[in-house]
């Protein structure tokens, strides 16, 4: 069984003129994504004679028929007109009305209608209106609803809104009763079956005063339901209404506007006026965006009042959905139509469709206690927070075997791209050679004799250090000696080496030149092909003798000159100043890396590029500005592709569509100036948590996911809230990034979004 929401715009027109231009929309309470029909009705003008022809006949009739209605009339002159004659007109009324909706203008609508229901579908139609006498027509007469037994149709205005949230109906109910001026009808049934209704708070308010009620309306705790019986009447055009709360004093809707407006912000729901000729109060109380209210058009007996009332009330507690209810009691007054015709024709249901119909909360089955529901609801969310924890140990698990590793490493460049941009580090000079270079030399490797002279004119510029990412083991004649005698004399120079492992035999230092003015060019490259890692010591190996690195051996050169050197070295720990770097450690994203090596994260700095590069050729000709090599660290490597100059992929040399490897000498500008941001500039290293941090944070991801999926029951709901929260994991994880820790993100989402999954299982058994 599905249920169906429709709600149907006549537009813009009247009876008489016709209706151009009319609109139905419909969608399930589940899917609401509506489908949208047309159509139109034309001119009608039998139709507005009959009507009111029916309705001067039965306020008539009601009268001689001594019905005790609860409308205090005034005698007129009574038509000779029998049940019979009247019983004929309301047979006209119908085809007429019938033949009206049966307009192939509006063929079109009623059919979609029907393509998309069965007959066993709840349907709630909403006739959209602000016209007062398409309100009066009889619209339960429609073929439609005698097709669809669980159809009801409920009149609203056109423009509405939710005048507070939505709030739950309170347990026990709170009703207010207002029993009106009681001449000549019968409020005593009315009470009673008020007083039988299960779990519900009722306030009697007996032949009140104006001020009694409006003090009652303004009560802070609020109310769910307000009820008058007693007399009432609309005035002629059904755009006012009052209601006779004494024997002496009328009250209009009007008077009452503050305090029901009050009362509807706190919780009003559903108002019943079990009076006669309603369809004033209900235009009023439509106008007052109150949810729902039942009012009856005409005159209606006192009996007729008591038995809607009772049949209304007992299928609702049942747990009937409201506009079932009023079709169920409606329909219970076919049965005495012969004594009291067209009494099935008097009830009216106004709906606000801008709030959720009211439901009567449902009270436990006594076979389960409060107590028993309570610890099932309990056992079911501790369940789901063992379940949690059950998943995280596994994901602690897969994780340490490295099978997210590759997940977690390209969620990582992701986020490390997005970073905000930095400026290029001022303390930096990057030397490159690039393809016109060694266009201009003419041969290339480069002759030692021109080294030579490139290194006296950077060094008469007076650097600070200068980095070499030359291999020069092998001598370039002509100038080899004097180059010899330059690096092994040049105090502020320190050269590289490669050193030897199972994939390469290494490359020696060039010859002469102190162990202490060596530095590794190793790199630690990631198993995807990626460089994430900067090493910084490591075993000496055969051919490389020394443990430090280029960049290394540089930022600590430079940072001599400040005063500072390096403090408490250990494999995990360095003291740099009052700056402790620590070793990645081998966990997590990480579970395993080569070698005995002290590594950071590389904190690559996010500026292009990282530092100011002049080219070889500058050099040589003086093209350049001392003050851009005094006190300054200068690296000299290649960068043009035909040296074959060692480059490798970074974080950034994703770009889109693009791909670009990093130059050598540039990888090692980042990462003297992560050693030197971080101890002169206080710029954050990368850092990983510890292993139990990063498991109490993917433990409390995962939980917090168990705990939506236990409480949200609706997947429409859930799914959304689920790729919320994937946003808010993210977007936290990248605010501490930049900050200097690498979280897990990966782990983390698979437990928010695994755990709902046994939590919502859990629930809804």
């Amino acid at each position: 069984m599905t249920h169906w929401i429709v709600l149907l715009n006549l537009g813009p027109g009247s009876l008489r003129e016709g209706f151009p231009a009319v609109t139905a929309m419909a969608w399930d309470s589940e899917h609401p994504r509506p489908v949208k029909f047309t159509g139109s009705l034309p001119p009608a003008r039998d139709l507005v004679a009959i009507a009111k022809r029916w309705q001067l006949i039965y306020q008539d009739l009601s009268q001689t028929w001594a019905w005790h209605p609860r409308i205090k009339l005034e005698t007129g002159d009574i038509t000779n007109v029998s049940t019979v004659d009247f019983n004929d007109l309301c047979k006209q009324y119908r085809s007429s009305f019938n033949e009206w909706l049966d307009a192939p203008e509006f063929r079109k609508i009623d059919g979609k209608l029907r393509s998309s229901f069965q007959p066993s579908d709840e349907i709630q139609i909403i006739l959209e209106t602000d016209n007062l006498e398409l309100r009066n027509l009889p619209w339960h007469l429609w073929q439609w609803f005698q097709d669809y037994p669980r159809a009801e149709l409920a009149f609203s205005q056109v423009e509405y809104s939710r005048r507070s949230l939505s709030k739950p109906p309170r347990s026990p109910l709170r009703i207010l009763a207002i029993l009106g001026n009681c001449s000549g009808i019968d409020l005593d049934t009315d009470r009673q079956l008020l007083e039988n209704l299960p779990d519900v708070e009722l306030v009697f308010l007996p032949e009140p005063t104006h001020q009694e009620i409006d003090d009652k309306l303004w009560d802070n705790r609020g109310w769910d339901i307000l009820f008058f019986a007693g007399h009432s009447h609309s005035d002629e055009r059904k755009e006012h209404g009052a209601i006779a709360i004494n024997s002496t004093e009328k009250v209009t809707l009007e008077s009452l506007t503050p305090a029901l407006k009050k009362s509807v912000d706190r919780g009003l729901k559903l108002a019943i006026f079990n009076s006669c000729d309603g369809l004033g109060l209900a235009h009023q109380l439509l106008q007052l965006d109150i949810p729902q209210a039942i009012v009856m058009r005409e005159p209606v007996p006192d009996s007729i009042a008591h038995l809607f009332l009772k049949h209304f009330l007992v299928a609702f507690s049942r747990g009937d959905s409201f506009y079932l209810s009023v079709r169920e009691a409606r329909e219970r007054l076919y049965a005495l139509e012969e004594r009291f015709p067209c009494a099935s024709w008097l009830p009216a249901l106004c709906q606000n469709p801008a709030v959720v119909p009211i439901q009567w909360p449902q009270k436990r089955s006594p076979a389960v206690s409060h107590q028993t529901q309570n610890l099932f609801s309990s056992n079911s969310l501790i369940f789901s927070l063992l379940f949690a924890i059950l998943l995280t140990l596994f994901i602690l698990i897969v994780r340490q075997l490295g099978l997210l590793q590759t997940w977690e490493l390209t969620t990582f460049d992701a986020m490390m791209r997005s970073r905000p941009v930095e400026f290029p580090d001022p303390r930096l000079l990057i030397v490159t050679v690039t393809e016109p270079d060694i266009q201009a030399l003419g041969d290339w490797p480069i002759s030692d004799r021109k080294l030579t002279e490139v290194l006296q004119k950077l060094n008469a510029y007076k650097p600070r250090a200068i980095g070499l990412n030359l291999y020069r083991d092998l001598p370039a004649p002509p100038g080899t000696e004097t180059l010899r005698n330059q690096m092994q004399n040049q105090s502020n120079l320190i050269v590289i080496c490669k050193a030897q492992d199972s994939r390469n035999e290494g490359i020696n230092s060039p010859p002469g030149v102190p162990n202490s003015r060596v530095g590794f060019n190793d790199i630690s490259i990631d198993p995807d092909g990626v460089l994430r890692r900067h090493t910084l010591f490591m075993d000496e190996h055969p051919g490389c003798p020394t443990e430090f690195a280029l960049n290394t051996r540089l930022a600590l050169l430079y940072l001599q000159a400040e005063g500072i050197a390096p403090k408490e070295i250990d494999q995990n720990t360095i003291k740099l100043g009052d700056r402790f770097l620590y070793a990645l450690n081998r966990w997590g994203a990480y579970p395993a890396f080569e070698g005995k090596a002290f590594q950071l994260l590389l904190n690559y700095r996010v500026a292009d590029p990282v530092a100011k590069t002049v080219t070889l050729t500058d050099i040589l000709e003086g093209k350049i500005n001392p003050k851009w090599v005094e006190d300054k660290i200068v690296l000299l490597g290649v960068t043009a592709t035909s040296a074959r100059g060692d480059t490798v992929a970074t974080p950034y040399s994703y770009r889109g569509t693009t791909f670009q490897k990093m130059p050598g000498v540039t990888i090692h500008a980042h990462k003297i100036s992560q050693i030197l941001a971080a101890v002169l500039d206080d710029r954050p290293l990368l850092n990983l948590w510890s292993p139990w941090q990063e498991g109490l944070w993917i433990g409390l991801w995962s939980a917090a996911g168990a705990g939506l999926g236990w409480q949200i029951r609706s997947r429409r709901v859930l799914l959304p809230s689920l790729g919320a929260g994937v946003g808010v994991l993210y977007g936290t994880a990248w605010l501490l990034l930049v900050g200097g820790t690498w979280v897990p993100v990966i782990p983390a989402a698979l437990g928010w979004l695994a755990s709902p999954l046994a939590a919502h299982f859990v629930k809804k058994c």
